[in-house]
């Protein structure tokens, strides 16, 4: 989830007490000190916004909230199941790890992606269109042997490319 995704979601949930608590609980699993940090980010425009392990942090604290508030509501889902880091909060659900230990791949496999990303001078760059206007866009662009491609599709209208700075630059 995006950071935009989970304030518009948070907005009516924070007002319920089953989800504040299982949220509550899952931020403090992350870590005490940043507790008050993905808790304030929920409510706030904020420059931590800008670190991925941040962000990454708070889509999984959410999504493991949710998870719970839902179970807590009546709804057991038959199968669980997650795409990259999203994996691991259905591992999480099921029962397999620990929050803590989520929390903390979460966070470690970020890391890693972000020094990959440093290392290789790669950047990621998010689009507002569907899946078939994205490709149709990075073949219009004809950019030959210009590293980018598609990385991951969040939403329908909500598509994610990584790819050299320049290329990145004339995709958007």
């Amino acid at each position: 989830l995006t950071h935009a995704q989970i304030k518009v979601l948070s907005t009516d949930l924070l007002a319920r007490p089953l989800f504040k608590v299982a949220l509550e609980k899952y931020a403090a699993a992350f870590s005490h000190n940043t507790k008050t940090v993905l808790l304030q980010l929920l409510n706030e425009d904020c420059d931590l916004l800008t670190d991925v392990k941040i962000q990454s942090a708070l889509s999984a604290v959410f999504e493991l909230a949710f998870a719970d508030f839902m179970c807590d509501l009546g709804f057991a889902p038959a199968v669980v199941g997650g795409v990259g880091l999203g994996d691991y909060i259905a591992a999480c659900f099921a029962g397999v790890i620990s929050p803590i230990d989520t929390l903390r791949v979460v966070s470690e496999l970020t890391e890693q992606s972000k020094a990959f990303s440093r290392q290789h001078k790669i950047y990621l760059a998010e689009i507002k269109c569907e899946l078939r206007s994205a490709k149709s866009l990075l073949r219009e662009l004809d950019f030959g042997q210009e590293p980018i491609g598609i990385v991951a599709l969040n939403t329908t209208d909500n598509t994610w490319l990584a790819g050299s700075r320049e290329a990145i630059d004339r995709a958007c």
